[in-house]
């Protein structure tokens, strides 16, 4: 796995038990406004699953949590249905267990969602070449068994094919960060009860750029993804990293599509990792730096589609930056958009990595460089933490992933 991965191991991690989800605000927004998100509930697993909340993902009333491991398991994922009308089930609707049922395969490193088809990830299958399987809702039931396998081309231990998903109703998008070294992401489309390949997209630039694939996102026909590296030579020059944007043409996903634009690194220093995580919809992108200087610190930057389309030219409408800079919060290294919302976590924010999430809220004079809130259900004992590590979004309601030992997700929910 590439240095700059998200992954917690289990060495890194101890048990905490249940906490009570409580609202941070800065001194200002507290002072201005409520708070945009409020408390909705926390998701477990009975007896606990380990770095449950390392992956999560939400679309409407349904979410999905991964617990890839990491170790001499397998790993799973769960679904949580919200009822009409009622609350965030505690325990899980249905478990995922990886239908290869083998140590190591890391089922759950990555989740996705959209309507009623979700998307797993276990880059570690097959001396980690990966997998990523379909799944899809039955009327009201989600059947823990797969509909789809998702294959690509002449798979090779240490792909990591599966690293990152993304799903926009009938359209995926799967990510393997060492793809043919540099990596690559491939594009499935589903026509009738059959998901097929349509695209791979490499990164095509002189210099490719190394860890392509890491993060994929998808909303609509315009799909990205990012690459963390600086091609060859690391990222010990600048720029460091890209952001590449594929927009569907109108005949339909080419084999081996060239990118609509490529987003370039807007701070333009060695060390940033510009596109280390991603995330887009509608007309909105959203992509960070991982370790800009200082150290881990971000920032995020908010990218707006031309009335023209999406250009290489384009740049961030706005920067997000860490509200606590120079503390090697790793604000940045998970982001997530819907509508008029925004997300940037930050897992080892201070004290002992217990971790943070800040929220941006869409208002009529465009987002703000500030954050309207921030999100965290500690403090607990200095030894807990990662809260932050994943974020999600649909529409106002939010699911944060807090994998430190058995491991936590919690739902915020639009005021």
């Amino acid at each position: 796995m590439t240095a700059r991965s998200r992954r917690v191991s289990a060495a890194m991690v101890v048990a905490i038990g249940l906490l009570i989800v409580t609202i941070v605000l800065p001194p200002s927004a507290a002072s201005a406004a409520p708070p945009v998100l409020a408390p909705g509930g926390t998701l477990t697993v009975p007896g606990g699953a380990a770095n449950f909340g390392h992956s999560v993902a939400i679309s409407g009333n349904t979410a999905i949590v991964g617990a890839p491991a990491f170790t001499s398991t397998p790993g799973t994922a769960y679904i949580y249905v919200k009822p009409k009308g009622g609350a965030w089930p505690a325990g899980p609707s249905v478990t995922l267990l990886d239908p290869a049922s083998t140590a190591g395969d890391n089922f759950g490193v990555s989740v996705a969602i959209s309507g009623n088809t979700a998307i797993v990830g276990a880059e570690g299958t097959n001396s980690l070449a990966g997998t990523a399987y379909i799944y899809k809702r039955v009327g009201s039931i989600w059947p823990p068994i797969p509909t789809a396998t998702l294959t690509y081309p002449s798979p090779a231990p240490g792909d990591q094919f599966g690293i990152s998903v993304a799903i926009s109703g009938t359209t995926a998008i799967v990510g393997a960060g060492s793809y043919a070294t540099d990596g690559a992401a491939f594009i499935y489309q589903k026509v009738g009860l059959t998901w097929s390949l349509k695209a791979t997209v490499t990164d095509s630039s002189a210099n490719p750029h190394w860890g392509f694939g890491q993060p994929v996102a998808i909303s609509g026909n315009t799909a990205i993804v990012g690459a963390i590296g600086a091609g060859s030579g690391g990222c010990n020059a600048a720029p460091c990293g890209a952001v590449d944007v594929y927009v569907k043409p109108t005949s339909g996903w080419t084999p081996t599509g060239s990118p609509t634009a490529t987003l370039s690194d807007p701070g333009a220093m060695q060390n940033d990792y510009f596109g280390n995580s991603v995330a887009i919809a509608g007309r909105t992108i959203l992509a960070a730096d991982y370790d800009a200087n200082p150290p881990s610190a971000g920032p995020a930057y908010i990218f707006k589609r031309p009335t023209t389309g999406w250009a290489s030219t384009s740049t961030p409408t706005k920067t997000l930056a860490d509200p606590a800079p120079g503390t090697d919060d790793s604000f940045g290294l998970a982001v997530a958009v819907s509508g008029t919302t925004a997300i940037v976590g930050a897992y080892s924010a201070p004290p002992a990595s217990t971790g943070d999430a800040y929220v941006y809220r869409q208002a009529g004079g465009g987002w703000p460089a500030t954050p309207t809130a921030s999100k965290n259900p500690w403090p607990v004992p200095v030894s807990a933490g990662f809260f932050g590590i994943a974020v999600a979004v649909s529409g106002t309601t939010a699911v944060v992933g807090a994998p430190s030992g058995s491991g936590d997700a919690y739902i915020f929910k639009g005021a």
